[in-house]
């Protein structure tokens, strides 16, 4: 996985219907990034209008994050970059990165993400999101 170490601004498109995404979105805007970052949510109009181009990377499947260079990750690499964003986690990310440890965060994340509303449910009580304002985390979908 190639980090652009230039970067300097991250879209990430993310499942805004999902309270484990959500609740991902909000621990992340609770850090500090070294480089600016904007949740959107991949369903919405803003999404569409931003990256016409987004629904062939399959969101709904996997969370995707496109750097200011135009550069694409999904998946556990989007995940890794968000977390490169943040000093506090860039070490971490840096070493899942490695080729090492890569096959592991391969592994580990769609069994995540494709059980993502079943995970919402147990671990936050709350499953897939209602629709309209609900499904916005901004909107009161999520419970912080």
């Amino acid at each position: 996985m190639k980090i652009d170490q230039e970067m300097r601004f991250l879209e990430v498109y993310y499942d805004g219907s999902c309270a484990l995404c959500c609740r991902y979105k909000g621990w992340f805007e609770q850090q500090r990034a070294e480089v600016e970052v904007q949740f959107i949510d991949y369903a919405s109009d803003a999404a569409r209008k931003r990256f016409p181009e987004l629904l062939e990377y399959e969101p709904a499947r996997a969370m995707v994050v496109r750097s200011d260079s135009g550069m694409v990750y999904q998946g556990e690499e989007a995940t890794l970059m968000t977390l490169w964003a943040c000093p506090r986690y860039r070490y971490l990310a840096k070493i899942l990165s490695k080729p090492m440890f890569l096959p592991l965060a391969r592994w580990v994340y769609p069994l995540i993400a494709n059980h993502r509303y079943k995970l919402s449910k147990l671990l936050l009580g709350e499953g897939k999101q209602g629709s309209g304002k609900d499904t916005d985390c901004g909107g009161g979908g999520c419970k912080f």
